[in-house]
């Protein structure tokens, strides 16, 4: 039990927590992708951003993190 919880009474919602380091789809948008191009693109999910509600992502194959509010996770797997 938390502090919060032994104060208000009522359990905290855990739901949007995710697992650290499984694979994560960010969505690419329109604008940015061509006809035959992937709607999104494969990264490592590392939490959420700082300044925002958005979740930050690292993408393996360019380097870069990406951060990004149209995400899908697959908390199942890890990155390899």
């Amino acid at each position: 039990m938390t502090r919060e919880e032994a104060w208000s009474g009522r359990k905290l919602p855990v739901h949007h927590f995710k697992v650290f380091g499984c694979i994560a789809y960010a969505h690419i948008l329109d604008e940015k992708r061509k006809k035959l191009y992937d709607k999104g693109e494969k990264c490592i999910f590392l939490g959420v951003g700082e300044h925002s509600k958005a979740y930050k992502l690292f993408n393996p194959i360019t380097e870069k993190v990406i951060i990004n509010r149209d995400v899908v996770f697959d908390e199942e797997r890890i990155w390899d």
